[in-house]
């Protein structure tokens, strides 16, 4: 009767469940490297890489104990193997021992009828044909041990040679997405030194637009420290002005009034001795009108000359403030666009 599979044969036959579902997992674990890779968000990248360091775990642990349970299989296998070994050698022995006894029965009939003694204590033929019998069954259960214990090395072989495969190839795949890891640790250490040095960039840059705008600033209140000046000067020159324009409009109606009287002709009582010395006065008193009159005039012409310097400065003050602030007001945009950036 053939041998019933033992029951370390069957666990041989049937591979765990945990281990079929790791090939859908390697290919989510590829998954999602592919979608960290196309990652622009840090924080997603961050929980990508925490999400693929425990899959690795996992997978190594997965790896591991299924170095552990081929290792038990192999040691399985190995006594197994040792067992049958040991059972094909007694097997060997007994059918050995049952062929010498089967010879030492198979006597010729001469050598039986010499021997009387002998034939009267040899085994009858019915006992003969019972220890053939019994020699064909033992046989038989010599060759389907034989046959059991190949089938079982063949399995083993086979299991051993799929594990051992499985293995390779999980630690192929470990080993690549620990190098897909490492690539991305690495690319995402370089964009951390590109975003530093951009970030120290832009600070530096915001730090030259704040001093050139206090310079700015500061240029900006000196100008117009220095139109209040201008004007603060400006404002008693001007009243100046239209108090001298004033008393020229006086001196020349005065003048106007003296030469009247000059080209006017002379009273009667003129002609008298008395009379020649208001004429004198008039003519001396017209010579000093002119003279004020001349100096006035000067006076006029170089506060005007003034006036006018004054007013160009004024007006080269005002382009320059108004080129300064447009300056500030750059500066400031290009500040805040820094900062947002």
């Amino acid at each position: 009767a053939a041998c019933p599979p033992s029951p370390r044969d069957l666990d041989l036959e049937q591979p765990p469940t945990e281990d079929a579902n790791l090939l859908p997992q390697l290919q989510q674990l590829e998954n999602t490297l592919s979608g960290c890779a196309k990652e622009a968000s840090k924080d997603q990248v961050f929980v990508r890489m925490g999400y693929m360091a425990s899959e690795l775990k996992r997978l190594a642990s997965k790896v591991h104990k299924n170095e552990q349970r081929t290792s038990f299989l192999q040691t399985l296998c190995e006594t197994l193997h040792s067992e049958n070994k040991e059972l094909r050698t007694k097997l060997e022995h007994d059918l050995e021992q049952r062929n010498q006894a089967l010879e030492k029965l198979r006597v010729p009939p001469m050598r039986l009828q010499q021997s009387g003694a002998m034939v009267e204590k040899a085994p009858g033929r019915e006992e003969l044909e019972a220890k053939e019998k019994k020699v064909k069954i033992l046989e038989h259960q010599r060759r389907e041990l034989l046959e059991v214990n190949k089938q079982w090395d063949q399995h083993f072989r086979s299991m051993k040679q799929k594990y051992e495969q499985k293995v390779t190839d999980l630690h192929q795949e470990l080993a690549e997405a620990r190098r897909a890891v490492t690539e991305l640790e690495s690319e995402r250490e370089q964009k951390q030194r590109d975003f530093d040095r951009k970030l120290l960039l832009a600070k530096s840059r915001i730090e030259t637009e704040e001093a050139e705008k206090e310079r700015l600033g500061m240029e900006v209140r000196d100008l117009q420290q220095r139109m209040r000046f201008l004007q603060e000067q400006l404002a008693p020159v001007t009243r100046q002005r239209e108090y001298q324009e004033k008393e020229i409009q006086r001196l020349n109606k005065a003048l106007e009034e003296a030469l009247n009287v000059q080209a006017s002709p002379p009273p009667i009582f003129a002609m008298e001795p008395a009379g020649k010395l208001p004429q004198q006065e008039l003519l001396t008193q017209n010579e000093l009108l002119k003279q004020q009159v001349k100096i006035f005039e000067e006076d006029f012409q170089r506060e005007r000359s003034d006036r006018e310097r004054m007013n160009e400065e004024k007006e080269e003050l005002k382009q320059q403030l108004e080129k300064l602030q447009k300056q500030l007001v750059l500066s400031n945009n290009q500040v805040s666009s820094a900062e947002c950036y």
